[in-house]
């Protein structure tokens, strides 16, 4: 199980894909690259996403030692959304979108309707996934935040086992939209 939405969807864009790029003819191979390229720029991203939030995971954990150190840590939690700017994750995600729309945009590009239309479609999820992935994180930064106020020495150990096992549904999340890239890759 996904722990956010965007991570079911681009395994699903990726294992629908080798249909859709079989349909682009040979002599657009160019544009199947594109496509290709432009799906697993936005597999990285969210993979980039989701190691820059479950290394904040293990940084809390770290701090579980030092209560007060650990509340200013969680206060703090949602300003990790700067740092997927920082670390290019939305940077990415432009580039996708752009990527995308060029290719689709250009008048010799032949492919079937239908698949043309899904791949419109791709697109304009993509669009929109910026915002829908720094919104999953967003509520679950702030949710850490919520905690510091109330947190006690005894109510530690039940935040470090939250924060596992939000980590490892991370880890899976990566591992799983990893698979689906090599799966992608050698389907095609």
């Amino acid at each position: 199980m996904a722990s956010i939405p965007i991570v079911s969807d681009l395994v699903d864009t990726m294992t629908a894909l080798p249909a859709a790029l079989l349909e682009i003819p040979e002599k657009q191979r160019k544009h199947r690259e594109e496509i290709l390229i432009a799906v697993t720029t936005l597999a990285e991203a969210v993979s980039q996403a989701l190691n820059v939030v479950t290394a904040r995971c293990g940084r809390l954990i770290l701090q579980s030692g030092d209560l007060k150190q650990l509340k200013n840590q969680l206060v703090e939690a949602p300003l990790l959304l700067d740092d997927f700017r920082l670390n290019g994750v939305c940077t990415g995600l432009g580039k996708v979108r752009a990527e995308l729309r060029t290719v689709l945009s250009l008048k010799g590009f032949s492919i079937r309707l239908f698949q043309r239309k899904q791949l419109e479609r791709l697109l304009e999820q993509i669009q929109y996934k910026e915002r829908d992935l720094e919104e999953d994180f967003d509520v679950f930064l702030r949710e850490l935040s919520n905690r510091a106020p109330t947190l006690t020495k005894a109510g530690i150990p039940e935040l470090n086992s939250y924060l596992r096992d939000c980590q490892a549904q991370f880890e899976e999340d990566v591992r799983v939209i990893r698979k689906a890239m090599r799966t992608l890759e050698s389907r095609i």
